[in-house]
């Protein structure tokens, strides 16, 4: 079924239905792609049954020109009135007539009149339909442009666009521009003219084509900035994540999200611009501390920091936690700063959520804190630093604020800058001092008032002043029934990491080094481990490996802390890593220790064997007959006269030197070397010796028997 202005299809010619009569079951139609198309009538019975076209969508006279829109008045002005006379229009014989009489009495050429009626009939008999085309004006065959344009200074042709020129242009733009954001759009437009609209010569040499036979910039420009979008351009070449974080829309803000304060901490690490030396020796620079900060994203109270040389990790993100349980009395004692407990309104208070990098929080023990807290927590993505504004902002005011006279400051633009100072030379604040600097500049942040910060109308009528401690202290009270609080060892406790230990006959082992406990000597667990050992769970620091806590089985949840057994004392002091890496040492050396043992076993079998041998044959060789009684039946005669042979030998005392032996000459070594002088044994006693020592045992034996019997 169609209806007026429908249009409908048939014997390939697609048609726009003007009116029908149902009672004389005729219509009148007209081709909507025909220059010179007049309005024909139609046997209504056979097109009604027929489905219609879906239709362009008309002109949106906002984006039309004022003078397409005065070419419409102008048409409208003239055709109107003719409007009611249309049967006479639809009719051919009549058309003309009409047509000549309101050219005359209107004004305006019979060809005019023409044209407009067919726009109108054919655009939908509308207004919009009288808009003239004027896109379209002046084009040749296969033109995009339609010579338009400003004609060049230098006299020649304005290329006209084609097609095949769009082509190439899409085709230049994604192979070389869109991807990459280093190309600049000149160098891609040089591109395009050394690949596409080039030619050679007779000798085979290389030309670019002249103005007016090649696009210019200008046009590839505008062919750029009209067929892609800004952000669409902005997310190929820079990326998704840059764009949202540098060009995106930003309509709302930071707080909205939040239900108040303590609802969502940000945390975030940084490292400080500020050179740092030695603790004991001031010339000795050590290098930029790192600085963790956690921020409360309601309030912007700082509730939790870290100063240390640590790298961003886990082991900064903890240290940072363990400051909200902190006892900030003894914390400022420690550094010299005067405590007053109203700059510390979030103590011991931990958040619904915390928003973390996936960095450092991304690990075992990140996971471990979510759950065995009521915090949950929050992975931001990579690159995606606005997700977290209001610690990232911190960082910035940081840095502002040591910049106001810090020695050894170092700004980051400065490693960028040719020939740059040394602020490093200027170094003279150590880490105890620099944390003092950190903790009095997040005192001086939360008593300094938030700019810009979104007020009520009641705030400002009762002058209410938005310190970070003052929206804290005012929220704090709508928000305590959901908010928890934990004391400094519950934390410390829950942000270990778990570990599986052995129960060995030597004492709890882990991860290379041996612990012990009265608890398991009350349990006589190293008794039980020599029959069998079992496992148990520890939590550890992986920075030091003198204590571990062992969880109580019982099931109690409570802890028991474990020393270092004397069978590893030697790794006390030493890091879990540093005991690995011993450990890795000795096994790398055990292959070098067995060759050796084995090799000492070899010499000495070696040197063992033939004795062992002729010893066999020397029993052997006495054909003794005697049996294994017999022969130990004399064993302690034997045995005396052995030992009176071995006393002779090693009790007897020799003649010692005579005292006024002269001193030591002092010779020179390699004149020693070159005349070694060689001393012959010249006392009777060291002669006696010297023989006695060239005698076998049994020559020796026999002479002892013979001085026994002259003794005797």
């Amino acid at each position: 079924m169609i209806f007026k202005n429908d249009l409908f299809v048939t014997e390939g010619t697609t048609y726009r239905l003007l009116e029908a009569d149902v009672a004389q079951d005729q219509a009148w139609v007209i081709d909507i792609n025909d220059k010179l198309a007049q309005p024909r009538c139609v046997v209504w019975s056979t097109i009604s049954g027929l489905e219609s076209q879906p239709q362009t969508n008309s002109l949106n006279e906002a984006h039309v020109s004022s003078a397409a829109l005065r070419a419409r008045d102008r048409a409208k002005n003239a055709l109107w009135p003719l409007l009611t006379r249309v049967r006479e229009l639809y009719d051919e014989g009549t058309r003309s007539r009409v047509l000549q009489q309101h050219a005359k009495a209107a004004g305006v050429s019979l060809p005019s009149l023409y044209k407009w009626l067919r726009m109108y009939w054919q655009g939908g008999q509308c207004e919009s339909a009288l808009l003239p085309a004027f896109s379209r004006c002046g084009r040749t065959e296969g033109s995009v442009t339609a010579g338009r344009g400003a004609r060049p200074e230098n006299g020649t042709e304005t290329y006209q666009l084609k097609q095949a020129d769009l082509d190439v242009f899409e085709a230049v733009l994604k192979m070389h521009y869109l991807d990459d954001e280093r190309i600049l759009l000149s160098q891609a437009y040089d591109f395009l003219l050394r690949n596409h609209y080039n030619f050679i010569d007779g000798n085979g040499q290389l030309y670019l084509r002249g103005p007016g036979s090649r696009p210019s910039l200008r046009q590839f420009r505008y062919y750029l900035k009209t067929h892609y979008a800004l952000e669409d351009l902005l997310r190929r070449r820079k990326g998704d994540k840059e764009f949202e974080r540098e060009h995106r829309p930003v309509l709302g803000t930071v707080s909205q999200d939040c239900q108040g304060v303590g609802d969502i901490f940000e945390c975030d690490a940084t490292i400080a611009d500020v050179f740092l030396v030695a603790m004991d020796d001031v010339q000795s620079i050590v290098g930029k501390a790192t600085i963790y900060l956690i921020v409360d994203r309601f309030s912007r109270l700082i509730t939790g920091v870290y100063v240390g040389l640590e790298n961003p990790s886990w082991v900064c993100a903890k240290q940072a936690l363990l400051f909200i349980s902190k006892d900030k009395q003894e914390l400022c004692n420690e550094y010299g700063l005067e405590y007053d407990p109203a700059d510390w309104p979030a103590h011991t208070v931990f958040p619904g959520k915390v928003l973390v990098d996936l960095g450092e929080w991304n690990t075992k023990a990140g996971e471990q804190f979510g759950n065995r807290l009521t915090t949950k927590v929050l992975y931001v993505p990579s690159k995606r630093g606005e997700w977290k504004p209001v610690v990232e902002s911190d960082f910035k005011q940081v840095r502002t604020t040591l910049q106001d006279g810090t020695p050894g400051m170092d700004p980051p633009e400065n490693a960028k800058r040719r020939q740059g100072k040394h602020y490093e030379k200027d170094a003279c604040l150590n880490l105890h001092e620099f944390t003092r600097v950190i903790l009095a500049l997040v005192i001086k942040h939360n008593r300094t008032p938030v700019a810009d910060y979104e007020l009520s109308m009641a705030d400002l009528r009762e002058g209410f002043v938005p310190t970070p401690i003052a929206i804290w202290n005012r929220d704090i009270a709508r928000r305590s029934g959901v908010l928890t609080r934990y004391t400094e060892e519950h934390v410390r406790q829950q942000l270990l990491p778990s570990g599986s230990a052995s129960v060995t006959e030597h004492g709890i082992e882990f991860k290379g080094c041996l612990y012990t406990c009265d608890h398991a000597l009350a349990r006589g667990w190293f008794t039980q481990a020599r029959k069998k050992r079992f496992s148990v769970e520890v939590r550890y620091d992986h920075r030091l490996v003198n204590n571990i806590y062992l969880v109580n089985p019982s099931g109690s949840g409570s802890l028991v802390l474990c020393q270092l057994s004397p069978r590893t004392e030697v790794h006390r002091g030493r890091s879990f890593a540093e005991v690995e890496a011993y450990q890795w040492l000795r096994k790398k050396l055990a292959p070098e220790v067995t060759q050796t043992r084995l090799q000492a076993t070899a010499d000495y079998h070696a040197t063992v064997d033939p004795t062992n041998k002729q010893a066999k044959a020397a029993l052997t060789g006495a054909n003794v007959k005697k049996s294994r009684s017999a022969r130990r039946a004399d064993t302690k005669e034997a045995r005396a006269r052995d030992l009176s042979a071995e006393r002779q030998v090693t009790a007897a005392l020799v003649k010692p030197p005579p005292m006024d032996t002269p001193s030591a000459e002092v010779l020179d070594l390699a004149q020693f070397k070159a005349n070694k002088p060689t001393v012959p044994a010249t006392t009777s006693t060291q002669s006696h010796m010297g023989k006695q020592a060239s005698l076998s045992i049994a020559e020796r034996t026999k002479l002892a028997r013979e001085r026994l019997k002259d003794i005797a």
